[in-house]
């Protein structure tokens, strides 16, 4: 019901490969229009998709200076937190070890991974990868992401997206390899202040790759992983869909299913 109205400019968009833009609004940014199904097949195996907050940060975006993917530039890595709540994430530790060896990325890991100190290094840095546990918000209440405790600040290892969005960054890319780092609660006008990857916006990110719901470490690992190793040769849009569809090829018991998610 979505799509199927603007069935000839989808066509007209796979016939040249451009991408799709959707800037969503109240109950639609909860919806997966990516996996949305027309003409028998998701929309992302059609055109590659991404996701504007509005029309003129999205004409923004379109206006700014392209980024050569290609080219060495700073890059962090986060996560293998120790000391706080939450299961082991084997998988997110593998990632860090892989963006580590493809993009030369300094790794804050370990006790070291702190809410402060993950604020400090991310000012230089310009392509970031976040791999640990995400929570939502919810009533009121900001989501968060799951870093080490830090005794010397009194803080028990939780960065919220308030905080987040009162900080900077000039990252051309923050990847959030972690569960419902793109959900919580929207206000009417769209602002979601609250949520994860809105906040990085907030703080001077170009882009954030992130998840509306919880992920599976195994599969998460596998769309990473393949997602940087394809940056540098087509960009992150191109790298995203390639990988998205490359995951959906797998068999199933290697995908697992999501209520194993950590």
């Amino acid at each position: 019901m979505l799509l199927l109205p603007f069935q000839a400019e989808l066509d007209g968009l796979a016939a040249t490969g451009e991408p799709l833009a959707i800037v969503p609004h109240a109950f639609l940014h909860d919806v997966p229009l990516e996996a949305a199904r027309i003409g028998g097949r998701p929309l992302i195996d059609r055109v590659p998709v991404f996701e504007a907050t509005s029309l003129p940060a999205l004409l923004a975006t379109l206006a700014a200076p392209p980024v050569d993917w290609s080219a060495d530039a700073p890059t962090l890595g986060v996560g293998a937190v120790e000391g706080g709540p939450g299961a082991e994430l084997p998988g997110a530790r593998a990632e860090l070890d892989h963006l580590a060896t493809a993009e030369h990325a300094a790794l804050l890991t370990g006790t070291a991974a702190t809410p402060q100190a993950l604020l400090l290094a991310l000012r230089p840095a310009k392509r970031v990868e976040i791999a640990l546990h995400g929570h939502r918000g919810g009533s009121g209440e900001a989501g968060w992401l799951q870093l080490a405790p830090d005794a010397a600040h009194d803080e028990d290892g939780r960065l919220d997206a308030l905080r987040i969005a009162g900080t900077a960054t000039s990252a051309d890319l923050v990847f959030l390899s972690a569960c419902e780092t793109g959900a919580g609660e929207f206000q009417p006008g769209d602002e979601g202040h609250g949520v994860v990857d809105r906040a990085f916006l907030l703080a001077g990110a170009h882009a954030v790759i992130s998840s509306r719901w919880a992920v599976d470490d195994a599969a998460t690992r596998h769309l990473v992983e393949q997602f940087w190793d394809e940056v540098g040769r087509s960009g992150p849009l191109e790298a995203l869909n390639r990988a998205q569809k490359d995951l959906r090829r797998r068999p199933r018991t290697a995908r697992r299913s999501v209520n194993d998610a950590a």
